[in-house]
């Protein structure tokens, strides 16, 4: 209840703050969702309807939008656009106007054109969201992946300077086990190319996979990097074909109940150190996976572990 009062009260700021920019009376809002949860019941079916959790999920659209003065709604040419916005659409008494998905540069214009200075509602896909936000001049607006349905983004476009894009979430968490299945897929996915961009000496896709306030903790005990830091550290290996190699043999990854955030360990093999491990965290952020947080460690046999802990000692000076 909490978070819904919070949701509401920040579409209501939006929806009447004053204007951005001087010359505006009354700025134009797009309201955009990607469609709710899809029905899985005959997997033949080319163009499902909503799923039970996805029919829920437009009622909470409506309430979410419900102090909001929608002039227009539009949905692509697939029913599970179409059913996601037509509780709100009821609601305003408007009509649902198809748009097709493929041409999102041409539902821009008309926005643009024909609903100036009001609020528009539009449900797309996980290709055609970004796509519509870039095409209205978000910039680098977010991706979304395939269990993505709470996503909320709301555009005011101005006379002047480039639109304000604020990111919002509406209705329940996805909690099913299939979408924390597919999330931590898509961070396997993701740690794989980390590794691969290592080893081809990719430094930007390398670095890409961090967050802005990610940390890399190395073998050594002094190793704790920022990520500015790892990258001063890291910089002359990308130089060559190749800054590292570590191969994964084996991985756990746990995705949180509200699938913001994940845990994993690994095993990875090293030509140089052998048998090795990584952990850490990740979050999620514009619908993709960022390391905040990747540890590599030598996993040492409980049989060599006095024997080296001793050699440390006497490697650091602490004696024996």
């Amino acid at each position: 209840m909490i978070v819904a009062a919070v949701l509401s009260l920040s579409l209501s700021m939006i929806a009447h703050q004053p204007a951005p920019d001087a010359s505006i009376d009354s700025p134009t809002t797009v309201y955009i969702v990607r469609h709710a949860e899809k029905s899985a019941a005959d997997p033949r079916d080319r163009d499902p309807g909503l799923s039970p959790a996805g029919a829920e999920r437009s009622e909470a659209l409506a309430r979410t939008l419900a102090d909001v003065p929608i002039a227009a709604s539009f949905a692509t040419e697939f029913r599970r656009t179409q059913q996601t916005i037509e509780p709100t659409a009821k609601y305003h008494a408007i009509e649902v106007t198809i748009a097709p998905a493929r041409d999102t540069a041409a539902l821009a214009q008309r926005i643009g054109d024909e609903f100036r200075g009001r609020s528009v509602l539009v449900a797309g896909h996980s290709n055609t969201v970004p796509a519509l936000l870039a095409a209205l001049g978000a910039v680098n607006p977010p991706a979304l992946s395939e269990s993505d349905y709470d996503d909320l983004f709301v555009v005011t476009l101005r006379d002047q300077g480039p639109p304000l894009l604020v990111h919002l979430h509406y209705g329940a968490v996805d909690p099913s086990e299939a979408a924390r299945d597919q999330l931590a897929g898509e961070a396997a996915a993701m740690l794989d190319a980390f590794h691969e961009a290592a080893a081809k000496a990719d430094e930007e896709r390398y670095f890409d996979r961090f967050a802005d306030d990610g940390l890399f903790l190395g073998t050594d005990a002094t190793e704790r990097w920022t990520l500015a830091e790892f990258k001063a550290f890291a910089m002359p290996h990308f130089q060559g074909e190749s800054a590292w190699v570590y191969t994964p043999r084996s991985r756990i990854v746990n995705v949180s109940a509200d699938l913001a955030s994940a845990w994993f360990d690994e095993q990875l093999d090293s030509e140089k150190y052998g048998p090795c491990r990584g952990t850490g965290m990740l979050r999620r952020h514009g619908g993709q996976w960022r390391i905040v947080q990747y540890h590599l460690t030598m996993p040492i046999p409980n049989d060599l572990a006095a024997e080296t802990a001793q050699r440390i000692r006497a490697h650091t000076g602490g004696g024996k």
